[in-house]
């Protein structure tokens, strides 16, 4: 509840800045990586009833990218609406502890909503700025792990099942960043993307993940 006051609070900061010539609407794209390094609690279930758990550290990083548009107030504020994908991000966990048997757990999580943030800015050397985000994201994290396994001794041998935690999450997202305005209209930034993670993903737990972007925009 805190956490959807403050940014209430910095969106209604924004909405009444004051009006400039830097105003004005833009839109742009980004395009990185994304990274989820964590603890993870993964459930095997199969047909017959059998339940086991365990966990694992997580290491998983994938190709990410966003779109948004956005609203400059003037040259120190923004508010930005966005779609934002993290990809998918896997790891892969062995079991030999019980052989001949041979356990493999692939666990793959899906990272892709809305996301509504304000821009604090602040400009230097008339073309630079370094920026700060604060926002939130809607969406439905999954993850999904498929469990494969074999008999050292027994080529013929092979089982898999599969599992998935869905649920609807939304979550806070902060960042920073650097800007370039390249004459009138473009702006290039490199910007990192910091999201507290909840619902399915929380559940799974893996509490967070990063994202770096390499972005173009388009200052109308």
């Amino acid at each position: 509840m805190k956490m959807k006051v403050l940014i209430a609070a910095a969106l209604a900061l924004a909405c009444g800045a004051a009006w400039s010539a830097d105003s004005g609407f833009y839109v742009g794209a980004g395009l990185g990586w994304s990274d989820v390094s964590s603890n993870v609690k993964y459930t095997y279930k199969d047909s017959e009833g059998f339940k086991d758990s365990s966990s694992d550290k997580f290491s998983g990083s994938d190709v990410a990218y966003t779109f948004v548009v956005g609203y400059d107030f003037n040259k120190y504020a923004a508010v930005e609406l966005g779609y934002l994908d993290l990809g998918k991000p896997s790891d892969t966990f062995k079991d030999n502890s019980e052989p001949p048997y041979v356990g493999k757990d692939k666990v793959d999580i899906t990272l892709n909503g809305i996301d509504l943030a304000v821009v604090g800015k602040y400009p230097f050397a008339d073309s630079f700025d370094v920026h700060a985000k604060l926002g939130v994201i809607w969406w439905t994290p999954k993850v999904t792990d498929v469990y494969t396994e074999t008999d050292s001794t027994d080529s013929t041998y092979f089982y898999k099942d599969t599992s998935t935690i869905e649920s609807d999450s939304t979550d806070l997202l902060i960042g920073v960043g650097a800007s370039y305005m390249w004459g009138e209209h473009l702006v290039l930034s490199f910007d990192w993307q910091h999201i507290e993670l909840g619902g399915s993903l929380e559940v799974a737990g893996i509490d967070n993940t990063d994202a770096w972007l390499f972005g173009a925009a388009w200052k109308f």
